[in-house]
């Protein structure tokens, strides 16, 4: 471990030990229905994951505070013939830090726990089925609608970074200011179903060569 990661194990303790002091002696109401169920103050809990035989009941009831029962699953491990619980809650829930959800377990067994220690997860009841719904949940949730927003965004600038390449070599006027594009003349070319204009004699072509066709006209007039 960090030292980082000794300062909140240490803080997580102290926590509990306070909370411990404080609190008078009295029957903590922990009744055991069967190996796998048990009752603590009439909440139906289950003992869903119990790693190398971990759940003891005389160990839990000594160490069991009302503290934990805010949430939803309760974690206990052995350290040193020591053991120690922490309390996680439920997924999905709003303003809830991942490090306090139980999908956080893996991890916490893995950075405050010794190696291959014996360890327990408690869940109540109601939560247990809770938890496989939101888990199926997550998997078919489609992506978020700002992810969605980003990628549009992202792909409008790389079509803009493109469109100057696409034009390489065409003249292409400039946009004036206020996005209007300048006035320029051009030829009219004849559309494909338009009557096409009779076929002028060589040498009159010649001759009409960079004149207007009006001028042309008022010269044969004369």
């Amino acid at each position: 471990m960090t030292q980082r990661d000794n300062n909140i194990s240490y803080q997580i303790d102290s926590i509990l030990t306070d909370v411990s002091q404080d609190q008078v002696q009295e029957d903590k109401q922990i009744r055991q229905i069967n190996e796998d169920h048990l009752l603590i103050k009439e909440e139906p809990y289950q003992l869903v994951l119990n790693y190398r035989e971990g759940f003891d009941l005389l160990a839990f009831e000594n160490r069991y505070q009302e503290y934990f029962e805010k949430f939803d699953f309760i974690v206990g491990d052995w350290g040193f013939e020591q053991l120690r619980l922490r309390g996680f809650y439920q997924i999905g829930q709003a303003k809830v830090p991942k490090d306090q959800t139980i999908d956080f377990l893996e991890d916490y067994l893995n950075e405050y726990c010794n190696f291959g220690c014996r360890y327990f997860v408690l869940a109540k009841e109601r939560e247990v089925a809770k938890y496989a719904k939101l888990k199926d949940k997550a998997k078919t949730k489609p992506a978020p609608i700002e992810k969605k927003v980003g990628e549009t965004k992202q792909l409008a600038k790389i079509q803009v970074k493109e469109d100057p390449n696409r034009f390489k070599g065409n003249k292409v006027d400039a946009p004036a200011k206020g996005g209007k594009k300048p006035f320029k003349k051009r030829n009219r070319r004849p559309a494909a179903g338009d009557q096409a204009a009779p076929k002028q004699a060589p040498a009159a072509a010649k001759q009409r060569k960079n004149n207007f066709v009006i001028k042309q006209k008022n010269k044969t007039n004369h």
